[in-house]
């Protein structure tokens, strides 16, 4: 029984040795933990190119909400003109006609300049979601985005009976 009690006081003293190091070590102690306010864009923080963004980005979330299509957030790189496309304006032609010909899937494109890129980069609205935002992939390369569209499209498609499951909802009578 002595033997138990000597333990239960080591072990305890231990306990309480680690609980207090790890206090004063840990990032989460309390003086670690003060808060300290985000940045916030205030005035001409924001750039021609960041407003530019905010905007092609905002209409193309809406677009793909209101619609029930894919609104396409092309980021404009210094890759244009080049062999296949005189302009971005023909580049994002071509991803909408991709969507609306071989897909049957509504889709507009929003060009948002990206200068100091070298290339090209697409994100892509559908509903409430980006397709790759769980995983990091959310802004692809041309080949990516070619790759993605029959994915991007199912995920559309369940987007859709998901809405219309939240719609046609069955009511009961009173009440």
């Amino acid at each position: 029984m002595a033997q138990a009690k000597q333990a239960s006081r080591i072990f305890g003293a231990v306990t309480g040795a680690v609980l207090a190091a790890s206090a004063v070590l840990t990032p989460f102690s309390a003086a670690a933990q003060e808060v300290t306010p985000a940045a916030q864009p205030q005035g001409n923080a924001w750039s021609d190119e960041l407003r530019a963004f905010d905007e092609a980005a905002t209409d193309a979330r809406d677009y793909a909400e209101q619609n029930f299509g894919v609104g396409i957030l092309i980021h404009v790189g210094e890759d244009f003109p080049n062999e296949h496309f005189a302009t971005p304006e023909d580049f994002a032609n071509v991803m909408v006609g991709l969507f609306e010909g071989k897909y049957q899937t509504p889709a507009r494109a929003f060009l948002s300049p990206n200068p100091g890129t070298a290339n090209t980069g697409l994100t892509f609205h559908i509903g409430h979601h980006i397709h790759g935002a769980s995983n990091g992939t959310e802004v692809k390369n041309v080949g990516q985005s070619l790759a993605a569209m029959p994915d991007i499209v199912e995920q559309l498609r369940i987007v859709k009976e998901v809405a219309s499951l939240e719609t046609d909802q069955p009511t009961l009578n009173g009440g």
